[in-house]
């Protein structure tokens, strides 16, 4: 009986060890386990005003050739437009606008890439974002604004050509048109009161 007794204690005591190894296992995962939560919920390091400016000029600079090529083309194909057919038909000049605004749309798609490769040649510095910086608000404003300068600079810069253009001449030649088609029914006009009165 004594024997028997003293290996109840013997057990009870091994049970004790085990049960106490396991909630200590189990109070160090949760710990642990904490510990990386706590550690993956932490915000993100904000970045340098360096960064900023990096990024801001990285998304900026294709949109000063994206501007430039869409107000150039824009203005130079509108021209072509309001001197050829606007004085044959007598189109007004927004209608000559907005078909050359369909050929800068199209030169836009089409020369994209164009514009893209070229400036990725100027290797500019990266800003090194991490994943979770890339998401800040600040990044976004950044890049957003640094966009919306370029395309502002891009088309001042594309209206550069009307500097040495003759913005009056196709008004001047709707207008020798108008006064020539004027001239034609007055005339004609003119031959046939004649004629009757002849007659």
């Amino acid at each position: 009986t004594l024997r028997y007794m003293r290996g109840i204690n013997k057990g009870l005591h091994n049970r004790r060890e085990i049960s106490g190894g396991t909630m200590h296992g189990r109070e160090e995962k949760e710990t642990s386990i904490g510990t990386s939560h706590s550690s993956s919920s932490l915000p993100p390091p904000r970045p340098s005003i360096q960064q900023l400016y990096r990024h801001a000029v990285r998304c900026g600079l294709p949109m000063v050739g994206f501007g430039a090529m869409d107000n150039a083309v824009m203005i130079n194909a509108g021209e072509a437009f309001d001197l050829t057919i606007g004085v044959t038909f007598g189109i007004s000049t927004l209608t000559a606008a907005a078909l050359g605004q369909i050929c800068s749309d199209v030169a836009g798609t089409t020369c994209g890439g164009f514009v893209d490769a070229m400036a990725s040649k100027l290797n500019l510095r990266r800003p090194e974002f991490t994943p979770e910086q890339e998401t800040l608000r600040e990044v976004n404003l950044a890049g957003t604004m640094g966009g919306i300068l370029g395309v502002l600079l891009g088309c001042f810069l594309g209206m550069s050509c009307l500097l040495w253009k003759d913005t009056e001449r196709a008004a001047k030649l709707k207008k020798e048109r108008e006064m020539q088609t004027i001239f034609s029914f007055v005339m004609t006009d003119a031959n046939k009161a004649l004629g009757a009165d002849r007659s």
